[in-house]
């Protein structure tokens, strides 16, 4: 649930350097996109517009896989 507030951060406030162009997400908006993210059925029908957003979601989808792939080989 940590991520999610950071992505709600990072989409609010836009594209750096000046921070423009932000995409108002609601927290719950963001819950489901992890979610729906993370479970792999990716509907579309919320996505990352902002550079830092689409940085972060990234940085969440590899720790996710090697979390999985860390714990399927205990």
């Amino acid at each position: 649930m940590q991520h999610t507030a950071v992505k709600k951060q990072l989409e609010n406030t836009g594209n750096p350097p000046d921070f423009s162009e932000p995409h108002r997400i609601s927290y719950w908006n963001c819950v489901y996109f992890l979610m729906v993210t993370m479970s792999t059925v990716g509907f579309g029908d919320i996505y990352c517009t902002t550079i830092m957003g689409k940085v972060a979601l990234v940085c969440f989808l590899l720790v996710g896989l090697v979390s999985a792939s860390v714990w399927s080989g205990i």
